[in-house]
Formats: structure tokens, sequence, C-alpha cells
């Protein structure tokens, strides 16, 4: 039921962050656990500079991030939850290579911190 909860919480959260895609960049660090399965496609990979499996039910944790590269850049970190990308829930890791194919400019991510299990959101530049 608890995982019910921060779920919904998470959707509702993407919704009314939504609009603030027109808002300055801000950098935060987020994260949470998650099961080994496939890892996110080489091309998102090149593109974000992370590597990434799928979660328990609820996002994609972070693996692996590469300095310089655009999610670095923004603060995200190993451990981290993508939660969604662009106002799209990430689950499966398939909705994540789509979104960051899809991603120029400033881009929200929505994360869970794996340091203090906030959500917050995390501003990620693609050039």
């Amino acid at each position: 039921m608890k995982a019910n909860g921060l779920r919904a919480f998470a959707i509702g959260l993407v919704f009314v962050l939504v609009g603030l895609t027109a808002m300055p960049a801000i950098a935060i660090t987020n994260s949470s656990g998650g099961r080994t399965a496939q890892l996110i496609g080489l091309g998102a990979q090149t593109k974000s500079g992370i590597t990434a499996v799928e979660g328990t039910g609820l996002g994609v944790k972070i693996t692996q991030v590469t300095p310089g590269k655009p999610c670095a850049n923004a603060g995200l970190e190993v451990g981290d939850l993508i939660i969604a990308v662009n106002g799209q829930p990430i689950t499966p890791l398939g909705a994540l290579d789509h979104q960051i194919a899809l991603a120029t400019g400033n881009t929200p991510f929505i994360v869970q911190d794996h340091n203090t299990g906030q959500i917050v959101l995390i501003i990620v530049f693609f050039p």
C-alpha cells in the first residue's frame, strides 16, 4: 500500500511540475533502490552519460554516471532513481531511452535522492 501511495504522489508531482519546464536550470541530486535487469540503450547512454537498470516498480536506478555528460553536469548520481523525464513516467527502461532520445535543451527529470529519499526536480541540459 505504501508503494502505491508513493507512485500516486510521484505521478501527481510530475503533472504539477510539467509546467515548470520553462524555469531556469536547477541542479539537485537524487536516488533509490532497484533490481538488476536490462541496461539503458547505448544511444541514450552515450547522449546522457548514465547507465541504469530497472527499479522495483517505480522508475529506473542509475548505476553509472559519466563525468562531463549532461546528467552528471546536472548532479545526478549513482543510486538515484529516475521517476519521470519531461513529464513522462519512466518504467521500464525503454521509456527512459525514448525520452532521452527526444530530449533537447532543458529537460526536467523527477528523481528520488538515494541519500535522503526526497523526490526532487532536476533540469538536465541536452545540447
